[in-house]
């Protein structure tokens, strides 16, 4: 449909120099489509400016909104990330079915608009051994990263030691508790993955939410 300036400012609900302001801003397709619709183009005719708009579905709010083309990917994406639970990039990427990259790129746009934000790292040690995940401290993260940084230095040692580099007595004087050593951190891998923060009370969030649930209600994924 076609619309005027006057027109427009109705379905607003702003005043001109609201409505001046806010193309000044770039922000015009933003409020557009909280009110449900999409600016399609703007364009002068007999002298006035003209607005064509369109209807908007749930699925292309989002889809503008956020500037993505796979939108039902996308809505997978967001309820994973907004669960706050460690889930790493890779596993992200192959639950919405999307490359890692994009998954990123997804990251930094939630992060731009402010509904996540870094709050460090989730930790984990791997027993290969038991077949086990273990989320575990910060602390015992850093000490296995010591110890194998202690582990790859000493072997370091024995190569310069083969080579003839050093002698006997410097290797053991270097050997400390290396047997102790090896064998907390044998048949073990810690990693870490980023940790985001929801802001739950931030507007575009609660509103994503409801149009999530809305697309969901009408079968559209």
């Amino acid at each position: 449909m076609k619309v005027s300036r006057n027109e427009l400012k109705s379905i607003l609900d702003v005043n001109l120099n609201a409505l001046k302001q806010i193309e000044r801003r770039k922000t015009l397709d933003k409020r557009l489509l909280g009110k449900g619709y999409l600016l399609i183009s703007k364009h002068i005719e007999c002298n006035k400016t003209i607005y064509e708009l369109g209807i908007s579905k749930t699925k292309q709010i989002i889809s503008k909104t956020y500037n993505v083309s796979k939108t039902n990917n996308f809505i997978d994406y967001f309820n994973i990330r907004t669960k706050e639970e460690p889930n790493t990039i890779e596993e992200i990427a192959n639950k919405a079915n999307v490359n890692k990259k994009t998954v990123s790129k997804w990251d930094n746009t939630l992060q731009d608009k402010r509904i996540i934000s870094k709050d460090g790292y989730y930790y984990f040690r791997l027993d290969k051994g038991r077949g086990e995940l273990i989320q575990v401290s910060i602390e015992e993260y850093k000490s296995f990263w010591k110890n194998k940084a202690y582990i790859n230095a000493f072997n370091k040692l024995q190569e310069r030691y083969i080579k003839g580099e050093i002698s006997l007595t410097e290797l053991q004087l270097s050997s400390g508790e290396i047997a102790v050593i090896i064998s907390t951190i044998e048949n073990k891998y810690y990693y870490k993955i980023k940790k985001y923060k929801v802001d739950k009370n931030n507007e575009l969030y609660i509103d994503t939410k409801k149009l999530i649930e809305g697309v969901r209600s009408l079968g559209e994924i």
